[in-house]
């Protein structure tokens, strides 16, 4: 994945700030309670809110018209959809896969 370059220098700090935390969460540098656990605040710009369907409004976000791009071959070179857990992928391949599913039963 790569970000897009941008003039702004506010842009630009914003970027580097959110990397740096993304980075300090996977290299586990966090502070961990006896479990190795820790509490992860998501900024309030990050959440789906108010929404039916969470799931649908990140694929929404991630992959716009998802189901009409999905056979161009540079279609999922701009984006990505990150999991904890292997269960959480399988969960989004398994809703990208039924939305598949549905356009080919058309």
């Amino acid at each position: 994945m790569r970000l897009n370059n941008t003039q702004n220098r506010q842009t630009v700090e914003e970027i580097k700030e959110f990397g740096d935390w993304i980075l300090k969460i996977g290299d586990r540098e966090m502070d961990l309670n006896e479990n190795s656990e820790s509490m992860v605040e998501i900024p309030q710009q990050l959440l789906i809110l108010n929404t039916y369907s969470p799931l649908m409004s990140l694929i929404q976000f991630v992959y716009p018209d998802f189901v009409l791009h999905m056979r161009s071959h540079s279609y999922f070179d701009d984006g990505a959809i990150l999991c904890p857990t292997y269960d959480c992928v399988k969960e989004v391949n398994d809703f990208m896969l039924s939305l598949l599913s549905e356009k080919l039963r058309i």
